[in-house]
């Protein structure tokens, strides 16, 4: 699998997350599917802001509007982790990380996918594959301990 293949089905898997947490009421599925989406959103940005940004920052000017995005998403994430999925503003606040998650994911996978499939082969993006599953699974190991 090439990197575009991975980010892709990581951004699939949290649309999932999403769907399964607006659609239950009891809060405390609620507090799970979130635990989730936190640990998949978290060590996601870690690994692209740490291997796939950085591969394509020359040819994406806009960048650095992804890693602020994401910092964006961060915050929202501590916020929502430091809530009870019982509150009101637990699913307001799910809500508007959706659309945050939405908005960014439909960047990454036109502008920063097309700018991949311009300027790498396959066998760069099979290279930063490794890279970014070898960062992902050491952010996922650290939030673990």
């Amino acid at each position: 699998m090439n990197i575009l293949e991975i980010i892709y089905e990581d951004h699939r898997k949290v649309d999932t997350l999403f769907m399964e947490i607006e659609n239950t009421s009891d809060a405390k599925k609620r507090e799970e599917f979130f635990a989730q989406i936190y640990k998949d959103l978290t060590a996601h940005s870690e690994a692209e802001e740490e291997v796939v940004y950085p591969a394509i920052r020359a040819q994406l000017p806009k960048v650095q509007h992804l890693y602020d995005e994401q910092a964006q998403m961060k915050q929202l994430l501590e916020t929502i982790k430091s809530s009870n999925g019982s509150d009101a503003s637990f699913m307001t606040r799910v809500k508007q990380l959706k659309e945050m998650v939405q908005h960014h994911v439909k960047e990454e996978e036109g502008d920063m996918f097309n700018k991949f499939r311009q300027t790498m082969n396959e066998a760069q993006m099979e290279q930063l594959s490794k890279q970014f599953k070898e960062a992902k699974s050491r952010i996922q190991q650290s939030m673990a301990s």
